[in-house]
């Protein structure tokens, strides 16, 4: 079964990458996301050095996607050939033939328990 509205959230670029999958990004005001990640995992890790970030609303059929940077994946090194992503779009990459892409600058990261929650502001809107 696969949930519309599903994200991939990605930070790095081709040679050292990282992903995660995510329920949802909220919006805040006019050009601002919100998304929770957990703290431990290698994208929170690389967001919060990096400050540049990407986020991937997946298409019906994605699931095999999704499965890709699901939590159990999260504090492991990621296989760097995965063909669904575009690395030439913006500074980090995206799913190809998603619904829509983000391109997100943060602004601010706050520790709640296991969960560190990132404010950015949306500076590129992408659709497949």
């Amino acid at each position: 079964m696969f949930v519309n509205g599903v994200t991939v959230v990605l930070c790095g670029d081709e040679q050292s990458f990282q992903g995660a999958t995510i329920a949802w990004p909220t919006k805040i005001e006019k050009n601002h996301v919100m998304v929770s990640l957990p703290s431990k995992a290698l994208v929170t890790k690389t967001i919060l050095a990096k400050k540049v970030f990407s986020i991937s609303v997946l298409s019906d059929g994605q699931s095999d996607i999704a499965k890709q940077f699901d939590g159990s994946k999260q504090t492991q090194s990621l296989p760097q050939n995965i063909g669904s992503l575009d690395f030439e779009l913006w500074e980090v990459p995206v799913v190809k033939n998603c619904r829509a892409h983000l391109l997100c600058n943060t602004i601010q990261d706050i520790s709640v328990k296991e969960q560190t929650v990132v404010i950015a502001s949306v500076t590129e809107v992408g659709f497949c």
